[in-house]
Parts: C-alpha cells; structure tokens; sequence
C-alpha cells in the first residue's frame, strides 16, 4: 500500500487547496468531509500521514485522533487549525499528534513537515 496523505476538514475549500498542493508536490492524496467518513476508510496498514482539522461539526479531530488511537492505526497526524492558541497545541501533542500547525500555513513549510512525518511512518 502506498503512502498517502489523508485530508480530513470540513471546508471544501480548504481540501481542494491542500490537495491541489499537495499532488502538484508528487504527493498522493485522499481527502474526506468529515472524521467519520475518514475513519470508515483507513484502516491497519494504511501509511502515510493524516492532516487533521481541530474543529468540525460532529467528531472534532481530538476524537478522531482517539478513534485512530483505539484502532491501533498509529499513522502520523498533523492537526491543522484557523483558531488556536499554545494551550491547544500543547494538549494535541500530548494525545499523540506529531504536529499542530495554524491555519493559513505556507504551502512549503506544510510540505516540508508532510514529508518529514511521513518518513516517520514507513
């Protein structure tokens, strides 16, 4: 199975920029509206890595992030967020994510930081 990176965020818009990114970087992407409709898709062997939005309607990305933990799915997760703040960052790091990074990011440095979690999963 080859790696990808998992787009899970609840704007459109966002996904389309971050995948429009991304595969113009080489990258493989597959991207998902919602933690539950990524959660019904990865599974064990899936490799790569996970850029998580904070803050969705439903399953936040703390949840999904649990979900992942729960299944035993130890992929990388970068939680992306437009809204916050150190306390925020410290506990997402503390359940486990690699990465915690603001919203609007600069499209080399979020490349830079895919590649070096996904090196991290292989």
């Amino acid at each position: 199975m080859s790696a990808k990176v998992y787009i899970v965020d609840d704007d459109a818009a966002v996904r389309d920029a971050l995948s429009l990114l991304l595969e113009t970087a080489g990258l493989q992407v597959a991207s998902y509206p919602d933690g539950a409709s990524f959660l019904a898709d990865i599974g064990p062997g899936s490799k790569g890595c996970v850029l998580l939005d904070m803050a969705m309607p439903v399953m936040s990305g703390q949840q999904v992030l649990a979900a992942l933990q729960q299944r035993g799915i130890g992929i990388p997760v970068i939680f992306l967020t437009g809204h916050g703040d150190a306390m925020m960052a410290a506990k997402a790091e503390e359940t486990g994510a690699v990465c915690f990074l603001q919203k609007p990011i600069h499209g080399d440095a979020l490349i830079k930081e895919i590649r070096q979690k996904m090196a991290i999963d292989q």
